[in-house]
């Protein structure tokens, strides 16, 4: 029967550390290719709640559809990516056009009289909000660059961070 309760503490012992450990370590990491990000606004709502606090990967590597941070004028924006390097972007009447083929996605529709077309650049990205009748992203601001940096003191000074993507948490 003792052994039996040793056991059990002892996987009680291993999944405590194992608990501490994705908590503990991501935020004192030296990695700089995580990035704690806290939600902030509606924008990205419903994939993402406003307060939650986000783990990404930095990647060199970004597709459509996926959720970048980055700097703009000095506050961090999360968006969702869906034109790349050398598309051209329409939006019509509420409809997202990439190269004259309309985007069928899962994220939240909107209803506008909107009619905006940009071709982007060698590193150029459009990135819009899930929730985008109240989103500012690239319909407001224009296309972002893939070298625009994130520097943040969380808990520790990070290096110069590029688009971060790839949510862990």
């Amino acid at each position: 029967m003792k052994s039996k309760n040793s056991i059990i503490w002892i996987i009680i012992g291993i999944l405590g550390a194992l608990a501490i450990f994705q908590i503990i370590v991501p935020a004192f990491s030296t990695d700089t290719n995580q990035l704690r990000v806290k939600v902030t606004g509606d924008s990205m709502e419903p994939t993402l709640k406003n307060g939650e606090i986000k783990t990404y990967i930095v990647s060199n590597s970004i597709k459509r559809y996926d959720i970048v941070c980055f700097n703009k004028e000095n506050e961090v924006l999360i968006k969702r990516v869906y034109g790349l390097p050398g598309e051209t972007v329409t939006i019509k009447n509420g409809t997202v056009l990439i190269n004259g083929k309309e985007i069928k996605d899962d994220f939240q529709t909107f209803s506008s009289e909107e009619n905006i077309t940009v071709t982007l650049k060698e590193n150029e990205y459009y990135v819009l909000g899930d929730n985008r009748t109240i989103s500012l992203d690239s319909r407001n601001f224009g296309p972002i660059l893939k070298e625009e940096r994130y520097e943040r003191n969380y808990p520790r000074k990070l290096k110069e961070v590029y688009l971060a993507s790839f949510f862990i948490d």
